[in-house]
């Protein structure tokens, strides 16, 4: 059992973590519309690497657990990538975060397929409740469900992936190390795309819009790593 003190401050951080989601995704939005979707992953993973570099060499970078790390990496970093894709294909804002935000109602799934373990009767009701939810909002704004509106469906179901192996990893990993590794591997991947039209981010006002975007970016993953560390993935699930 939880302490409810650990709750609250999980639950707190999780809507932070929304906070700055919906900042980075106006920022995003505005960047994808001037450069490619790997150069503004690779400003958001290469600023967030830096900042977080020193504390991770500083916790160490040894780690028992390098299958988790790859799975929180890659469907973190699919996760964003289907979500700027999205944006980068005329999808509206609103719409975009909140199908992208639908990644706490996909995280009983995951535990249930991946973890066999049986989820509370109240968390399905929660679940259909959402569901229903999203579907009654996007209801007069979507006239079908397109291919930009799947993008971001896809990026909350593996942010859900994502979300259930953060909480597995800072178990017993700290958060930089957690971070560092995110970090590097979407610096890395997202680089060769990247260079192809280098030189317009460095243009006015673009280069401001990709380095607000990541500064953004950075505290979605710290408050995303503070709140399931603090509590259990399925038990946030309805508060995010």
């Amino acid at each position: 059992m939880q302490p409810q003190s650990h709750l609250v401050r999980a639950a707190i951080y999780v809507v932070l973590c929304y906070f700055f989601l919906s900042l980075f995704s106006a920022c995003a939005k505005v960047a994808s519309e001037k450069v490619s979707i790997f150069t503004v992953l690779f400003f958001q993973n290469a600023i967030c690497f830096l900042l977080n570099a020193p504390m991770a060499l500083k916790a160490g970078l040894k780690t028992k657990h390098p299958y988790l790390h790859l799975i929180r990496d890659v469907s973190g970093f699919a996760s964003y990538f289907f979500f700027v894709l999205s944006l980068e294909q005329h999808i509206p804002l609103a719409n975009a975060v909140l199908l992208s935000n639908t990644s706490p109602l996909w995280i009983p799934f995951v535990i249930w397929v991946w973890f066999k373990k049986k989820v509370p009767s109240y968390l399905w009701i929660s679940l259909i409740v959402g569901f229903a939810g999203i579907l009654f909002i996007l209801k007069p704004s979507v006239r079908s469900f397109d291919m930009p509106s799947l993008y971001a469906l896809l990026s909350g179901m593996v942010l859900g992936v994502a979300m259930v192996t953060i909480r597995r990893l800072t178990q017993t990993e700290p958060s930089a190390r957690i971070l560092f590794y995110y970090f590097l591997l979407g610096t890395v991947i997202s680089l060769p795309g990247a260079i192809r039209d280098w030189h317009r981010a460095f243009e006015t006002p673009v280069l401001y819009f990709l380095i607000a975007a990541a500064l953004f970016f950075y505290m979605v993953q710290v408050c995303i790593n503070l709140g399931f560390k603090k509590g259990k993935a399925s038990t946030l699930s309805p508060i995010a």
